[in-house]
């Protein structure tokens, strides 16, 4: 297969009944609405339109991140770029994770042991965590690309966060919804 994405392959990669990515499986049952699956779809087949993905479509700009100069793929703007890192770092330390994620396949290994005042905590609700954070990010990211804003504090981008996953909580059954 020429692995290239379109909105017809992901049709049929959602409906295909022997998908083997286990990864995919959690991440399309997760209590988090549809646009931020297909988001964390794109962003572990490093599909999102980061500078790097847009230049191999022949656009004409920049290819190096804003905040930090580093050049712009997926693993960056979601896990690498500082901003990115103070994020996933504070959820880190919260859930008592040995490492800080650095791609959805690192998420996935070090939140299957996610605690909450040393409970264990459901891997479904972990992944809500993620879909929060990762679309905090992309938002700032995108305001700071095509508006020239950036929040005026790192704590704002956790706080969007902390928000979504609230705003989400809804979505989940309700014993998870007390972890949320």
């Amino acid at each position: 297969k020429s692995r290239k994405f379109s909105t017809s392959s992901l049709y049929k990669h959602i409906l295909h009944p022997r998908v083997t990515d286990m990864n995919m499986v959690l991440i399309w049952k997760a209590k988090i609405p549809l646009k931020v699956k297909i988001f964390l779809w794109q962003v572990d087949r490093s599909k999102i339109q980061s500078a790097v993905q847009l230049k191999s479509m022949k656009w004409q700009g920049d290819i190096h991140c804003k905040l930090c100069g580093a050049e712009e793929d997926t693993n960056h703007v979601i896990f690498d770029c500082s901003v990115a890192c103070y994020q996933w770092t504070l959820i880190r330390d919260v859930l008592q994770w040995e490492s800080t994620p650095c791609s959805v396949e690192s998420f996935m290994r070090v939140s299957s042991k996610s605690k909450l005042q040393n409970f264990k905590i459901n891997q479904k609700v972990v992944l809500v965590v993620l879909g929060a954070v990762a679309w905090s990010i992309w938002l700032a990211r995108n305001d700071l690309v095509f508006n020239d804003n950036f929040p005026s504090s790192v704590f704002a981008l956790t706080f969007d966060s902390v928000l979504m996953i609230q705003k989400w909580a809804v979505l989940s059954k309700e014993r998870d919804r007390e972890v949320l």
